[in-house]
């Protein structure tokens, strides 16, 4: 996560707030913690082409196995 630039403080709360295995509920609660602008440097979220867009600057950024799910 250090990569990400995330607040480690940030990463401490939402390991306490997500079990293992998580649940739908964790999930939630985590989701609650994490700010939007931090969301979107991490994930390739919007219209398919703005996804395609994104994927193709995290490949170009070192990133060797995105992970897609719709």
């Amino acid at each position: 996560m250090e990569a990400s630039g995330a607040d480690p403080d940030l990463v401490a709360r939402v390991q306490e707030v997500v079990g293992w295995p998580a649940t739908e509920a964790d999930y939630r609660r985590a989701a609650d913690l994490i700010p939007d602008d931090l969301a979107r440097s991490l994930m390739a979220v919007g219209t398919t082409t703005e996804c395609m867009d994104t994927v193709a600057e995290f490949v170009d950024a070192g990133v060797t196995c995105p992970i897609l799910y719709p």
